[in-house]
């Protein structure tokens, strides 16, 4: 445990937040999902070193693509506890409106980083890829969508 501990003590407000998250939620396997974008990769690298639990599927997707069809497939596999996403809005709309459609992923069991924290992003990616999806901001607080609106929680 001293080990897990000082890895946490180098984590950004965020992740601290991500992981604290997933852990009140009782998530041991996660799979992880993730835009190309530098920032996008470098959020899920860090919770890949973070995070305490096993990790299962690891996949990321281009901001732009014919059909989302085979990340999304990737990403909903393996039955983990939970999901943690990291892109941007725009970034997450085609491959969360392709995982809502698996009937296995739900957005209730997705743990984001700030760069989904849009007001936008209920528009953009459906109401069935964004309802119950919650995340940490930059700043550590909580955010969350709920009835299709972003919902900024104070820290908790």
């Amino acid at each position: 445990m001293p080990a897990l501990q000082a890895r946490r003590r180098r984590v950004t407000p965020e992740l601290a937040t991500v992981l604290r998250l997933l852990e009140a939620g009782g998530a041991h396997l996660v799979n992880v999902g993730h835009g190309r974008s530098p920032a996008a990769r470098q959020a899920a690298e860090a919770f890949q070193r973070a995070w305490a639990g096993e990790i299962g599927a690891v996949v990321s997707w281009p901001a732009r693509a014919a059909s989302w069809l085979r990340p999304a497939t990737r990403l909903a596999a393996g039955a983990p506890d939970a999901w943690v996403i990291a892109d941007t809005a725009a970034g997450w709309a085609g491959p969360g409106r392709r995982l809502a459609e698996t009937g296995i992923w739900r957005a209730s069991a997705t743990i984001a980083f700030a760069g989904l924290a849009d007001p936008a992003l209920p528009g953009l990616a459906g109401h069935h890829a964004t309802e119950g999806l919650r995340g940490a901001a930059a700043d550590g607080s909580v955010w969350l969508i709920d009835d299709g609106a972003l919902i900024q929680l104070a820290h908790r």
